[in-house]
């Protein structure tokens, strides 16, 4: 899940935000295909973006 935050900061700093909402598709998408398994998907997509707005503000914050 790290790896994927910091993933996903990265591309959010460093290109253009066509790139970004491809990656967030890739990310819902390997969501989709857990739902298949039973695993909670909205639980899981609400708390990545809780992360990323908390994660976003800290570093509004710090700049």
């Amino acid at each position: 899940m790290a790896q994927q935050i910091a993933a996903f900061l990265y591309i959010w700093n460093s290109v253009s935000i066509w790139i970004c909402f491809a990656y967030c598709y890739d990310f819902v998408y390997v969501d989709a295909d857990m739902a298949k398994k039973g695993v909670d998907c909205v639980k899981i997509i609400q708390s990545f973006y809780a992360m990323m707005e908390d994660m976003i503000e800290k570093i509004l914050v710090y700049q």
